[in-house]
């Protein structure tokens, strides 16, 4: 009983569901979770899908994307080859906010995360990483882009699995 009172058993439940979320997507093939509610927007620059609430998670795969804009995320100083197919994500703060963004994917597939300030351009990288970006976001407009890592071999395209927690939730 005296356990219970912390929380700490609420928050393993609800990290072991997650977890199994994402095993069934990744590895089981199973529907995204969000498969009949699907975000506003196309993915592209110019019409980036929306994060409208914090928890977000959204299954796409690279491979059908048609949008392939940004090559080498220089404002990262960044020299990975990304001229690979990606999608790109909006968010909007109205103040200040702990974040963890995480992208997901498995075998060949190889989808990069970077944040990027204000535009979407390589110039507006500030972030930039394989798997997880944890950064405090200050007021504003942010985007994403979930870009196809191109190696000496080709593109690895495919599906993933982007998902952004609000940290600041995990403190209330």
């Amino acid at each position: 009983d005296e356990g219970l009172a912390y929380g700490f058993n609420v928050r393993n439940l609800l990290s072991l569901q997650c977890l199994d979320a994402v095993k069934g997507i990744v590895v089981d093939d199973s529907p995204a979770p969000d498969a009949e509610d699907p975000v506003i927007g196309t993915g592209s620059a110019a019409d980036p899908f929306i994060i409208d609430s914090l928890p977000f998670n959204h299954h796409a795969n690279t491979a059908e994307s048609p949008y392939a804009s940004l090559d080498f995320y220089t404002g990262c100083e960044a020299d990975q080859n990304e001229t690979g197919p990606e999608y790109i994500y909006r968010l909007e703060t109205d103040s200040p906010r702990r974040i963890r963004a995480m992208v997901i994917d498995s075998g060949d597939v190889d989808v990069d995360l970077h944040l990027l300030a204000g535009s979407v351009s390589e110039a507006a990288c500030q972030k930039r990483a394989h798997q997880i970006i944890e950064t405090t976001l200050p007021a504003g407009i942010h985007y994403f882009s979930l870009d196809t890592f191109v190696s000496q071999s080709g593109p690895h395209p495919g599906p993933y699995l982007f998902v952004i927690l609000d940290c600041d939730a995990d403190d209330k």
